[in-house]
């Protein structure tokens, strides 16, 4: 479950009937709440049915006049690879452990050898260029999902004739294994500079917003002790 983090400074043009009102306002004395507490705790409060508290809160979301956060998210890079904002991860290894078997594995009769060109296409024109732009740009609002992905085409179609390149002059030269190998571990490389980046954006934001609840805490307490 989410947890209320801190309400809009700036208020909403339409007015909010009396039960939002009341989950705003019990939103802002608690921050830091979780969802369930509150919708709880309002509902045994105002004899309210939890549904309707429940229709509140998500109105008040779709407004934008609260935040919800995930209560635990991960601490470290590891945790944050294996949870579900690496997704996209595990899916570029599922991707790139796909492509081997199908060079390696997959027999040569029909339909395989069609599996077998489409995997390597999407591995060597699409997953590398993939995991550098994600790399590069690891903020979901750097590039809209098409743009990222036409960007990903035109950077994969520059880096894997590039790795051909350099191939030429290593004593591995241009052969299948040697480019295989060098595209894979490439990729997963970039892919795990990409996750590490991402981490490092969403522990800020985690903290940034941690902060804003805990001084507004601080606010509250100034002004009990005020009083």
């Amino acid at each position: 479950m989410g947890s209320i983090l801190d309400e809009r400074d700036e208020p909403s043009l339409e007015p909010l009937d009396s039960l939002a009102e009341s989950v705003l306002r019990f939103s802002r004395d608690n921050p830091g709440l979780e969802v369930s507490d509150l919708v709880k705790r309002i509902s045994d409060r105002d004899s309210v049915r939890f549904e309707k508290v429940a229709r509140s809160l998500n109105l008040l979301w779709d407004r934008n006049d609260i935040k919800l956060s995930n209560p635990a998210p991960p601490r470290g890079v590891v945790s944050y690879l294996f949870s579900h904002y690496s997704v996209w991860y595990w899916i570029v290894v599922a991707g790139l452990v796909l492509t081997l078997g199908s060079i390696y594995v997959f027999p040569d009769w029909a339909p395989f050898p069609h599996i077998r060109m489409a995997l390597v296409f999407i591995s060597a024109l699409y997953l590398p260029g993939a995991a550098l732009v994600e790399a590069l740009y690891p903020k979901e609002e750097d590039f809209e999902s098409l743009e990222r992905f036409a960007v990903s085409v035109v950077v994969s179609i520059a880096v894997t004739p590039l790795v051909g390149f350099l191939l030429n002059y290593t004593p591995w030269g241009i052969r299948l294994d040697p480019i295989v190998i060098s595209i894979t571990v490439l990729t997963l490389i970039l892919g795990l500079v990409a996750v590490y980046r991402k981490f490092t954006y969403f522990r800020l934001k985690v903290e940034t917003i941690s902060l804003g609840a805990r001084d507004a805490r601080r606010a509250r307490n100034k002004e009990f002790s005020r009083m």
